[in-house]
C-alpha cells in the first residue's frame, strides 16, 4: 500500500472537507472549523503548513443527526463512515471521525490498538455547559475522568516497561469494573450527565468528549457564522473566531518556534490497494 506524506494527506483531506461541507448543506447541518484548523483558516487561508488533519465543531443537535446518517445508502458519499466508540472496535475517542474508507489508518502509538478507520476529519460536539465557569469546570472533570478511563479500558500498553506494568493493572481493574460492553455505554453516560447538569438556558457551551484544552465558551460566541476561503474551497467559521482563538491560544497569529512546526499525531495513512 502507498503511504501518504503530509502534503498528500492535506490534499485528500481537503477533498473530504469539500464533501463534508456539501453533505452538511444537503442535510441542513451547521458546523464550524475548529482548533488548529481554525487558526489555519485565518492565518494561512488554509492548512497550517505542517498540520495533517481537520477539526470541526458541530452543535449537538446537528452532530446527533450526522451520526444517524446512513452513508452506505448514498452513492455520492458511501465511501465515508462516521467512526464512534459504539460502532468502531478499539476506537478510543469521544469525538466522531468522518472517515474515508478508501484509505487505511495505522497507529504508530503503542498504547493504541488497531482501528478499522481511514483518513479522517475530527468532529467535536458542542454542548450546553452550565451557567457559570465554576460549574462548567466541575462538570468537565467528570467527563475527563470518563474519557481517560476509557483509554485505559482499551489498552494497558505504554512505551516503557515501567509505565506498562501499572497501566496493565489499571487496565484490568477498569475492565473488571465496567464490563465488556463499555464501548456501548460510555457515551450514554456522558449524555446522562449533560441531561442532568445542563439545559438550553445555560450561559456556556463546551466539548465534553475531549479532555485537552477545555475552555467553556460563552454561547453567544457561536451564534453567528461566516464563509471563508480554505485553500480553494469555502467553509464555515464562527463570526467571533478572533475572540475564541485568543481565549484558547493567546496570540494565535504568531508562528510557533521552528522546532514545533511539525505534525503531532501518532499515525500513518495508506491508500488501500
Amino acid at each position: 500500500m502507498e503511504m501518504l506524506d503530509v502534503k498528500q494527506i492535506q490534499g485528500e483531506t481537503l477533498k473530504m472537507l469539500k464533501d463534508f461541507d456539501d453533505l452538511c448543506t444537503n442535510l441542513e447541518l451547521n458546523y464550524f472549523i475548529a482548533y488548529g484548523s481554525l487558526i489555519g483558516a485565518i492565518r494561512h487561508k488554509g492548512f497550517i503548513p505542517w498540520d495533517d488533519d481537520i477539526d470541526i465543531w458541530m452543535p449537538r443537535k446537528d452532530f446527533d443527526k450526522l451520526l444517524k446518517y446512513e452513508f452506505y445508502k448514498d452513492i455520492e458519499f458511501n465511501k465515508y463512515k462516521i467512526c464512534t466508540r459504539s460502532n468502531t472496535k478499539n476506537y478510543a475517542y469521544g469525538m466522531a471521525r468522518f472517515s474515508n474508507q478508501e484509505f487505511k489508518y495505522v497507529t504508530t502509538d503503542i498504547s493504541e490498538k488497531d482501528v478499522d478507520m481511514g483518513l479522517f476529519i475530527d468532529i467535536y460536539p458542542l454542548d450546553n455547559y452550565c451557567s457559570s465557569k465554576e460549574e462548567a469546570y466541575k462538570l468537565h472533570k467528570k467527563f475527563k475522568i470518563l474519557n481517560k478511563e476509557y483509554f485505559f479500558y482499551l489498552s494497558g500498553k505504554s512505551n516503557t516497561v515501567l509505565k506498562t506494568i501499572p497501566r496493565m493493572i489499571l487496565h484490568m481493574l477498569i475492565r473488571l469494573v465496567h464490563g465488556k460492553d463499555w464501548d456501548q455505554r460510555i457515551d450514554k453516560k456522558i449524555n446522562s450527565y449533560l441531561e442532568k447538569y445542563t439545559n438550553k438556558d445555560d450561559r456556556f457551551i463546551g466539548v465534553p468528549v475531549w479532555e485537552l484544552r477545555f475552555e467553556p465558551f460563552e454561547k453567544d460566541l457561536f451564534v453567528g457564522r461566516k464563509r471563508v476561503v480554505f485553500e480553494n474551497i469555502n467553509v464555515w467559521i464562527p463570526e467571533k473566531s478572533d475572540i475564541i482563538l485568543k481565549k484558547m491560544y493567546g496570540n494565535y497569529m504568531e508562528l510557533p518556534p521552528i522546532s514545533e512546526q511539525m505534525p503531532h499525531h501518532g499515525y500513518k495513512v495508506y491508500r488501500r490497494s
